[in-house]
């Protein structure tokens, strides 16, 4: 079954957004709804729930975290961050998958930009209410990546985990750490330790490679008792 006139507008627009270097906050804003838009339509309306008959998902992605890349980590101006992570649910759900390194650069782009914004004590106002919806649209998404119609989705718990290790602990642990601020740092483990009591309620573990990963979810906040920083081993 093909889209109707109003997904043909978006998948028409997302096509020539695509083909542009818009910056606009308004015009990026349309093209992430109408990714999201055509997302859920290839999901409900075409029999395959493949997007790769309509549109590039690995160029959706390349420009997804494009838009990404020019978002300010100093200040939540707006909603990109917001509507670039319901984007990211909503192609997670149709084929083809993202997985490997085109979900794990996707992930850490994401992932960097939203753990270096302010923390929530220094600002206030609408920014305050801005950051709050960003993190909590994270949180969906992370829910909607890990259990995909309610199952637990352990390949893309352990991508998630792999890029949230470098971000959680300091130097002192980690030399190789990606992560500077504490905040940052504190972001990824409370998430972490949010996956835990999520995916314990979504999965019976089994198997040596099904405990790998469980492992490696508890040992990330277990590593926190070494941090030297109070407000990440509390």
């Amino acid at each position: 079954m093909g889209p109707d006139s109003e997904e043909k507008e978006a998948l028409d627009y997302v096509d020539g957004f695509l083909k542009g270097n818009e910056q606009d906050e308004a015009k990026t804003l349309k093209f992430l709804d109408c990714v999201s838009t055509f997302s859920r339509a290839v999901l409900t309306r075409s029999p395959e729930r493949n997007l790769a008959a309509f549109l590039s998902k690995a160029l959706l992605v390349e420009k997804i975290k494009e838009l990404i890349d020019h978002e300010s980590v100093d200040a939540v101006t707006g909603m990109v961050h917001q509507q670039v992570m319901l984007a990211i649910m909503e192609l997670s759900n149709v084929k083809p998958p993202l997985w490997g390194m085109e979900q794990s650069n996707l992930l850490a782009t994401c992932f960097s930009s939203i753990f270096s914004l302010p923390p929530a004590q220094t600002i206030q106002g609408m920014e305050a209410a801005l950051n709050t919806k960003t993190l909590k649209a994270m949180d969906e998404m992370l829910k909607a990546l890990v259990c995909e119609d309610q199952k637990s989705n352990l390949v893309v718990l352990q991508n998630i985990l792999e890029q949230f290790v470098p971000i959680c602990f300091s130097p002192f642990l980690f030399p190789r750490t990606t992560s500077k601020e504490v905040h940052g740092q504190l972001r990824a483990v409370v998430r972490i330790s949010w996956l835990i009591i999520l995916i314990a309620g979504h999965h019976k573990f089994k198997g040596v490679e099904e405990f790998r990963v469980l492992g490696q979810l508890v040992g990330c906040p277990s590593l926190c008792c070494a941090e030297q920083e109070q407000e990440i081993f509390r």
